[in-house]
């Protein structure tokens, strides 16, 4: 048996108005050894994701550099917000693969 762990990071719990930043699978046995795993960075304009954080998140996400990251990929976007489809898709197909 396999079990697929899902984990989000985000600006903070709000339930409306905050950012994915970061989505994360990990797959286990059900001895909850890692078989395989994989993390996708979402690009988003930095000033918004800033200007909507909660300071916990903020300085979890400065700390581990993940703030950098999503900068960095929004900077590589030919059109905003075109690769989050193209996550959603790649976070299936991990899944049907694993």
């Amino acid at each position: 048996m396999r079990f697929p762990i899902l984990d989000l990071e985000t600006t903070g719990l709000e339930e409306r108005g905050g950012y994915i930043l970061e989505v994360g699978v990990l797959i286990t046995d059900e001895t909850f050894t890692e078989l395989a795993s994989r993390s996708w960075v979402l690009g988003h304009p930095i000033e918004a994701v800033l200007a909507g954080i909660t300071p916990q998140a903020r300085e979890m996400h400065e700390k581990s550099g993940l703030l950098d990251r999503v900068a960095e990929a929004f900077a590589l976007e030919t059109q905003p917000y075109s690769r989050h489809g193209a996550v959603a898709e790649e976070v299936l197909t991990f899944l049907g693969a694993h």
